[in-house]
């Protein structure tokens, strides 16, 4: 309840009825239902808690979906790197430091397990006077002809590799050194049968020349068992080729 007084301006209509100013002549009295503000009240705060909320699930769920898109993408862009730095892009085989990688891999294995390993290194023959001859985007075929062929005729537990240039190596777990002699002949006569013919008629032919070595049982350390498998796969193709070419000769 607040008290009404008189001001100035009420005497021009009262002035006869005896008002002063000051004098207090009423009040104003203003009522509401309390209950009621204070059930808006808890509504609004109930609405303001829902929308904050609602707004930091919100949120979380924006930075969760670019946290988690980021990862993956950072996932695949490992992915890619890492299928890169492992793989010959002319050919699509794996390439050299793959191959050294498995094939340190496959020795441990092997000497765990006491079984044998086999190893096959390959090269093109007169792979320079195909370039010369037919220019070097149909030797860029060739070898990519030889990639699918060798790969079609390797089994899944083989690691295929370009090992630089025209050459190749296989590794074979588990394959004693007369069997790895066997592909290597099947390889052989593969790339004899099937030329590559060219868009203008002609027919390039492909031979190559195969050192095969194996080791019995792994015995020695891992590094030199590498070393020496690799000098003797590689010993053995160098006499292939002075022997001749397009044969293939083992070292046990």
């Amino acid at each position: 309840m607040a008290p009404l007084f008189v001001e100035a301006s009420c005497l021009d209509c009262h002035a006869r009825q005896g008002y002063r100013i000051g004098d207090v002549r009423g009040g104003i009295s203003v009522g509401f239902n309390i209950d009621a503000v204070e059930a808006a009240q808890k509504r609004n705060l109930f609405l303001i808690a829902g929308l904050a909320l609602a707004s930091f699930l919100a949120l979380a769920a924006i930075i969760y979906r670019l946290v988690h898109g980021l990862r993956e993408r950072l996932i695949d862009a490992e992915t890619k790197l890492r299928y890169l730095a492992i793989t010959d892009e002319l050919t699509g085989l794996k390439n050299r430091r793959y191959l050294m990688e498995r094939l340190h891999a496959e020795i441990e294995r092997m000497r765990r397990e006491r079984k044998p390993l086999s190893c096959i290194m390959f090269d093109l023959d007169h792979f320079k006077r195909i370039n010369d001859a037919f220019g070097h985007e149909t030797g860029d075929r060739v070898l990519q002809s030889v990639a699918a062929t060798t790969k079609n005729l390797c089994r899944e537990s083989d690691v295929l590799c370009r090992f630089g240039g025209e050459e190749f190596l296989i590794i074979l777990p588990v394959t004693p050194l007369r069997e790895a002699k066997e592909v290597a002949d099947r390889l052989r006569q593969a790339f004899m049968s099937h030329p590559l013919s060219l868009p203008d008629g002609r027919v390039v032919n492909v031979t190559a020349s195969f050192g095969v070595a194996w080791a019995p049982e792994v015995e020695r350390e891992t590094d030199v068992e590498e070393k020496d498998l690799l000098k003797r796969a590689d010993d053995a193709l160098y006499e292939a080729k002075a022997g001749g070419r397009n044969r293939v000769i083992s070292i046990p």
